[in-house]
């Protein structure tokens, strides 16, 4: 084995696997005060073919003036008590506070939380989803919409794993509640990465679907663990809701590749 391949695999092996993504949203919130020229966190995301996705981790806190308009008219159909889920750095949940709804952020990132909180989000939980599900079933608690945005339709993972994630949202949903949802649809981001039609082939290979997407968050020496994540058309999203509490009611297109789904609880 050569010297350089072996430096490489302890490379490697010298990743430490924790909270990179809360990791991250602390080092940006640090430096925001920096101007843009200045800052230097980067969010890493890293697919299983190798191919890195590194954009500014600026995005994460982006002013409501700055998002665009498909999310905006989304965000408007936002109503009652809000479950964030997977909240991030709490863009999306801090700007409905501040209109006086009655916002909780929930993630499993203690460090996307912790900058929640000193962001001034009043309610944070460190849940997954079906956990969270288990403990408001014996508090009786409900909500009236849901939060999946900032592409969190990617929370669904594929078709194995979204009936039950439906299924734990709907078991914590007053009758009537409202998903509010974003993601990308993998045909029309293969227009944009050529990466994603030889990625979107191999998925189909393996019985999954084309967006599905196995990756990790990288930051300095730190990763996630690998975890799927599903980017899907409109009409995937319609046949994942199939048989389950939900139904798609609206769909927002961006003139893109994103778009914004509103899914409706019919029980």
């Amino acid at each position: 084995m050569s010297s350089v391949l072996e430096e490489s695999l302890l490379l490697e092996t010298e990743l430490r696997i924790g909270d990179a993504f809360g990791e991250m949203l602390q080092a940006a919130f640090y430096e925001l005060p920096a101007p843009p020229e200045a800052r230097w966190t980067y969010d890493i995301v890293e697919r299983e073919d190798g191919n890195l996705l590194v954009t500014p981790a600026a995005h994460w806190f982006q002013p409501p003036a700055l998002w665009p308009e498909h999310i905006v008219t989304g965000m408007e159909r936002a109503r009652g008590r809000v479950l964030d889920v997977g909240c991030g750095a709490g863009r999306h949940a801090l700007a409905l506070q501040e209109q006086g709804e009655e916002v909780t952020g929930l993630d499993t990132s203690p460090g996307a939380l912790k900058v929640c909180r000193r962001r001034g989000l009043r309610s944070v939980v460190h849940a997954t989803v079906a956990d969270h599900a288990v403990n408001r079933a014996a508090d009786g608690g409900r909500y009236d919409t849901f939060l999946l945005l900032g592409a969190n339709v990617g929370l669904l993972q594929g078709r194995e794993s979204a009936p039950a994630f439906l299924g734990a949202l709907a078991a914590m949903a007053t009758p009537g509640a409202r998903i509010i949802a974003d993601s990308m649809d993998p045909d029309l981001l293969s227009e944009l990465d050529p990466t994603q039609v030889a990625y979107g082939e191999l998925n189909r290979r393996r019985g999954r679907l084309p967006g599905q997407t196995r990756m990790r968050v990288r930051h300095k020496t730190m990763t996630t663990s690998w975890f799927d994540y599903l980017y899907c058309s409109p009409a995937e999203l319609g046949e994942l809701a199939e048989g389950t509490a939900w139904r798609v009611e609206e769909i927002l297109p961006s003139g893109g590749p994103s778009y914004v789904a509103t899914l409706v609880h019919k029980p």
